[in-house]
């Protein structure tokens, strides 16, 4: 993250190349998990989602430091948009994350709920 002159925030060129890297990942993770339900009988319909969804997860960081929450939180918005998962982060309605046990590469465990999943 990069500071101008008057204190405002802004993502560097080499948040946009890690966040297509996280995109890919994430797509590549919710065609496999996508394929296990058909799999198991669910009839899905196409991605992206566009209904309300609430995120709930585990952030392992790579080491015992740790990042600003909300802002992990909010690239993982923008990261489900880019892969195609979601339709636009906005319709995220409630978030519930917490800290993990640090793991070398670090990863991020998440599960999406939608009212449709309920209802199925």
């Amino acid at each position: 993250m990069l500071t101008t002159r008057t204190g405002n925030h802004y993502p560097g060129k080499a948040w946009g190349t890690q966040r297509n890297a996280w995109a890919q990942e994430v797509w590549v993770q919710a065609i496999l998990q996508v394929q296990r339900l058909k799999s198991d009988g669910w009839d899905l319909k196409a991605l992206p989602l566009r209904c309300p969804v609430k995120l709930s997860g585990v952030i392992r960081y790579p080491d015992t430091r740790t990042a600003d929450l909300d802002g992990v939180i909010g690239s993982l918005g923008h990261v489900l948009e880019r892969a195609g998962v979601i339709a636009n982060d906005k319709l995220i309605v409630a978030v519930a994350f917490e800290n993990g046990m640090p793991v070398p590469k670090g990863c991020v465990t998440m599960t999406l709920e939608t009212e449709w999943m309920k209802t199925v």
